[in-house]
């Protein structure tokens, strides 16, 4: 066999060689590096994504007040509306006051049904410490019905006498401390 030809350097049109001479060693890094850097990264995205989970978290509503605070309040409110030409307002602003103060406090739904509804649901089954109340109640509730709906006049004093019998009926069947209070 014949011996390989020596390897000569190609010469450019300039002169300089086309080939140059072997540079040194390229250290490459372990890939346990390149893993660990990734799983740094991957800890950091995560921690990110709580923080800003926990920032966009809306904070927990205050606790609602008690119905009788709630409706102690929109009775002391209706006091303004205490003149005969807003005789319906007054009669609906404290009809409304008291009835879903009873379906807050006794969880007996009020609200929404007609006084004789009302009235039968609670002698059905009567709510504890509600029962005691029904004909002052039936009367108040009846009073206030004839001011919204049939346009009864109904002159201050009358009124007056409306909101203290609303005033009294729930400072008489608010919950006492031993009793849990409903919102």
């Amino acid at each position: 066999m014949s011996e390989p030809a020596p390897t000569t350097a190609l010469a450019s049109p300039d002169g300089a060689e086309d080939i140059r001479d072997i540079r040194g060693l390229v250290e490459i890094g372990s890939p346990w590096t390149l893993v660990l850097w990734c799983l740094a990264a991957l800890v950091l995205l995560a921690a990110l994504a709580l923080l800003v989970r926990r920032l966009r978290r809306p904070a927990a509503p205050p606790p609602r007040p008690p119905a009788d605070a709630v409706a102690l309040a929109r009775l002391e409110r209706a006091r303004a509306l205490m003149v005969p030409d807003r005789v319906r307002a007054f009669g609906g602003e404290v009809s409304d006051a008291v009835r879903e103060y009873i379906e807050a406090r006794f969880a007996a739904h009020a609200p929404r049904r007609t006084t004789d509804e009302f009235l039968r649901e609670v002698v059905r089954s009567p709510a504890p410490g509600l029962e005691s109340h029904l004909p002052t109640l039936e009367t108040f509730l009846r009073e206030t019905d004839l001011a919204k709906f049939a346009r009864h006049p109904l002159t201050v004093p009358e009124m007056e006498s409306l909101l203290g019998t609303a005033f009294r009926f729930v400072e008489q069947t608010r919950p006492t401390d031993g009793e849990e209070k409903r919102a």
